[in-house]
């Protein structure tokens, strides 16, 4: 990757981290507030519910970010962490702070997809094993949930 290429990267990640840094205010959004009335109480939770994923989203790109300019400094940066080659340059001015090309990236969300699916399955009494056999409950109740249809395709992709 070039030099001009890098600097660049650099430039918006370092402004991505001030942006982040910028609102850390969030943790305010969180703070237990108690009401008389049922209706907003139930609001407000959910409102805190909502700040609470957007800090933990915002606390990750912010270490994503701070590894990037890591690897910078490194001289690792638009390399693909997962296969070793170099990230597209439209994938790094989109998402600076990427760690892995296209491709390991969907693999990698496809396993983890895949991670996440399989206690959901397992807490509804339903389990799939290494064959694909469904244990507990008929393909057609296992095959509704759609995290075991999203399972289930990115294991056939896979398998081929």
């Amino acid at each position: 990757m070039e030099m001009a290429e890098v600097s660049k990267c650099r430039a918006l990640l370092m402004a991505k981290r001030q942006e982040i840094l910028g609102i850390a205010c969030l943790r305010e959004d969180i703070l237990i507030v108690q009401s008389n009335e049922q209706v907003e109480t139930v609001q407000l939770a959910g409102e805190r519910e909502l700040a609470a994923r957007n800090l933990e989203r915002e606390a990750q790109i912010l270490a994503q970010v701070g590894a990037a300019l890591k690897r910078i400094d490194d001289g690792e940066f638009g390399i693909c962490l997962g296969c070793g080659e170099p990230i597209s340059p439209k994938r790094l001015a989109a998402v600076p702070w990427a760690a892995y090309c296209l491709k390991c990236q969907e693999m990698r969300d496809v396993r983890r997809a895949a991670d996440q699916a399989e206690p959901k399955v397992a807490a509804r009494g339903l389990s799939v094993d290494g064959s694909h056999q469904v244990h507990g409950g008929s393909l057609d109740q296992c095959m509704a949930l759609p995290e075991v249809r999203y399972w289930a395709r990115a294991r056939s992709s896979e398998l081929m």
